[in-house]
């Protein structure tokens, strides 16, 4: 073959030489059907992904005495023009209740993308886009980012991200409810529980807090902190954490806490071998309580009761009881454990 002085002589090599994947050839035909033959300017993202995808093909252009590095610098006769960054970078925006996402081909993200079927990709405009959600918009940023080095985004979603503070861990990625403007709001919240929590009114309760983190709600940092000027720190944290962990022996401060969160039925899961101390606890707290209060062990579940007969049903259980009663046998509002840290005394 003669000597090549020119990237569109190395295009039309690599078009009729080379065995080329399926997307490289498809792209190498664009460039000289779009390109090269109606000589229109090349941008300079097109420029590299043209030297990236020669250098690929080493070993075949070596069969024909070509070196793959040298025909990827020869330079073009066509006008060079530098690449719009909507072409060189990934790009969301809110347009009219849409989102959209504009970013340069990569067959991989692709793939991955169309997997996870989160927005559809709009042939004519050439962008993929669906119905805003947030939930949508952090699946979207997740894949995207795991692909492309930079992600721009509009101001819209810019503002977004910042109000909910979500490279804090991501929490508001999750139903939150969080305080803005003096405010209560659940950020990120879905239809489904949308219908179930529209009757509650949002406010700072220990009871209010308890039910909406029943339905996995979570509190933000921003409200917990808001929490400590009217509770104290034990009483904040059992009321944002569904699962908690109190001592045996302090039953009457069981009972104030339950009172706090409006508990309306405790049921008690104890097992035979347990200690008199924790087989009795259920007769402990009604003395304090005046709501039904229910003991079953491993041999005997008849008690369990339908899940939407109470309010904020709560589940009391010691640590030798918890592979005796599954998660799913009782829907409680919160699980307590009961533990024992007395020291023993070494006689």
């Amino acid at each position: 073959m003669n000597r090549l002085l020119n990237a569109e002589e190395v295009l039309d090599l690599m078009l009729n030489h080379v065995s080329l994947s399926r997307y490289d050839q498809k792209f190498f035909y664009n460039l000289q059907v779009a390109n090269v033959l109606s000589r229109k300017p090349i941008t300079s993202n097109q420029v590299a992904l043209f030297k990236k995808v020669v250098k690929k093909y080493k070993t075949q252009l070596g069969k024909h005495q070509f070196d793959s590095e040298q025909l990827s610098e020869l330079p073009w006769t066509l006008t060079v023009i530098q690449s719009s960054p909507e072409y060189t970078q990934a790009q969301f925006s809110i347009e009219n209740g849409e989102l959209i996402l504009k970013c340069p081909y990569k067959a991989s993200f692709v793939q991955e993308f169309r997997d996870h079927s989160i927005m559809t990709w709009n042939r004519e405009k050439r962008f993929y886009n669906t119905e805003f959600g947030l939930y949508k918009l952090k699946l979207a940023i997740g894949c995207v980012m795991k692909h492309y080095d930079t992600v721009m985004f509009c101001d819209t979603i810019r503002n977004i991200i910042d109000e909910i503070s979500i490279h804090d861990e991501n929490s508001c990625w999750d139903p939150t409810l969080v305080r803005c403007n003096d405010r209560l709001y659940i950020f990120n919240l879905n239809e489904p529980l949308a219908r179930v929590i529209k009757d509650i009114e949002l406010n700072t309760d220990l009871s209010t807090i308890s039910l909406l983190v029943s339905y996995g709600i979570k509190i933000s940092e921003h409200v917990i902190n808001k929490l400590k000027n009217e509770y104290t720190l034990d009483e904040i944290k059992f009321a944002i954490h569904r699962n908690v962990i109190h001592e045996l022996a302090d039953v009457e401060g069981l009972a104030v806490k339950l009172r706090k969160i409006k508990c309306d039925y405790v049921i008690y899961a104890a097992v035979l071998h347990s200690s008199l101390d924790a087989l009795n606890y259920d007769q402990q707290l009604k003395k304090h309580l005046n709501f039904p209060i229910d003991k079953v062990n491993n041999r005997n579940t008849d008690k369990f009761v339908e899940p939407n007969k109470y309010n904020m049903p709560v589940m009391i259980r010691s640590s030798s009881s918890y592979s005796a009663f599954m998660s799913g046998t009782f829907y409680a509002s919160k699980v307590i454990t009961l533990v024992n840290s007395s020291p023993i005394e070494l006689k």
